[in-house]
């Protein structure tokens, strides 16, 4: 019979790794939802392998500005010189993001982290405290 320890560990890393993840979504997310939202104008989209990305053109408080969107981003439904609602942290408008991306699927892998790594952590640790017993129970390991 096999140990579930090595199961126990690995469930123990996908939680602590979830739950750093999800702790990073969950907070960009909260400064994304309070951010300063303004409209954009798609400017250009760059397709290649590397560099499939989205730019808009939105003003600040300090100017214009030209940054890329995430890659996340739909790049189907906007076209060049279409307006577009973005949202950007205040006072880096470096970052910003598509107004109806704020929160999209941004917390499913993280929380997919943490549901495996409490599965297999729940099931591991009864199974594991089931093999101690049954090692003290005969005689060995104790």
């Amino acid at each position: 019979m096999r140990s579930p320890l090595p199961t126990l560990v690995v469930g123990v890393l996908f939680l602590a790794v979830g739950a750093v993840l999800l702790t990073m979504a969950v907070r960009d997310a909260l400064e994304f939802r309070d951010g300063v939202r303004t409209t954009g104008i798609v400017r250009e989209h760059y397709r290649g392998a590397e560099n499939d990305r989205l730019w808009v053109t939105f003003s600040t408080a300090n100017g214009v500005v030209t940054r890329p969107l995430p890659r996340r981003t739909d790049l189907r439904a906007v076209d060049d010189g279409d307006p577009i609602a973005v949202v950007h942290r205040s006072g880096h408008p470096q970052e910003v993001v598509a107004a109806r991306d704020i929160e999209k699927g941004a917390l499913l892998v993280p929380s997919g982290f943490v549901v495996v790594g409490l599965g297999l952590a729940g099931f591991s640790g009864p199974a594991l405290y089931a093999e101690r017993k049954r090692r003290t129970r005969d005689g060995v390991g104790s």
